[in-house]
């Protein structure tokens, strides 16, 4: 087996180690419990998806399903949280309060569940042996996976500066592009030279355009009556979404391999 192959596998297997040992962590309510779990998933789901032509097709085809229910749930868990962190303290928001403990429950009860107990099973005999054909793919085939991603990346990035009309919709699929961009050479990072660095900057691409969701995020959740205190809250954030929106073209020109631009 080629060693970006082995890597990939021991990337794998560092998230599921993860996904085992965090929902302690969450049923603590530890700081970025829920954020660091969700991420682990991600990870996952994003390479598996990026690496699926190669590998046993029924088996990842599952996988991939159960981990978007699984994502889906602490996702909703992790934007909640947010909400309530952005809104602390402010008079007349209790509701945002409420919707984190309602969802962060339900979180807890989707770890302990026979549902997620079964897929961290299939991940542990999966991440064993991935592979079609089990030998593994070589390094062409690995390196023409992270191409694809760094060209759906550019994709995104030009219907971001064409398509005006839906500016929120196009830069949330560049930034899920742009992670899965990072988590792809972060699993790459024992064969491919510079990857580890390449992975940062994709990292920064997607932080900015993180902060300009956020804004997003706050703005659909707060009511046209909250209080003005909310509202200097959702002014500042937008200010900030702003300011992250003017270096956008820099961030993806200091990502993007310059064929891809």
């Amino acid at each position: 087996m080629t060693g970006p192959a082995r890597g990939v596998q021991r990337y794998w297997a560092r998230q599921r180690d993860l996904m085992w040992s965090l929902p302690a962590a969450v049923v603590a309510r530890e700081d970025d419990a829920i954020h660091d779990l969700r991420a682990a998933g991600r990870r996952l789901r994003s390479t598996l998806r990026v690496f699926r032509p190669l590998l046993r097709r029924n088996h990842c085809t599952h996988l991939v399903e159960e981990l978007g229910w699984y994502n889906g749930i602490l996702g909703a868990a992790r934007d909640a949280e947010v909400i309530a962190e952005q809104l602390a303290g402010l008079e007349g928001h209790d509701e945002f309060d409420r919707r984190r403990e309602t969802l962060a429950l339900l979180a807890e009860q989707m770890l302990v569940s026979r549902r997620t107990g079964l897929l961290l099973d299939d991940l542990d005999h999966f991440i064993r042996s991935p592979w079609r054909g089990g030998e593994g793919p070589d390094r062409d085939q690995m390196i023409a996976r992270l191409d694809w991603t760094e060209r759906r990346v550019a994709a995104a990035w030009r219907t971001v500066r064409s398509d005006p009309e839906d500016l929120p919709g196009s830069e949330h699929r560049l930034r899920r592009r742009a992670k899965t961009a990072r988590y792809t050479l972060e699993a790459l990072s024992e064969g491919v030279e510079g990857a580890s660095e390449r992975a940062g900057r994709y990292a920064d691409l997607a932080s900015r355009l993180g902060v300009m969701q956020d804004a997003v995020v706050l703005a659909r959740a707060l009511p046209q009556d909250s209080s003005q205190a909310a509202h200097e809250i959702l002014t500042e954030r937008r200010a900030r979404a702003a300011e992250a929106r003017d270096t956008l073209a820099e961030a993806v020109s200091a990502a993007l391999p310059h064929s891809h631009r």
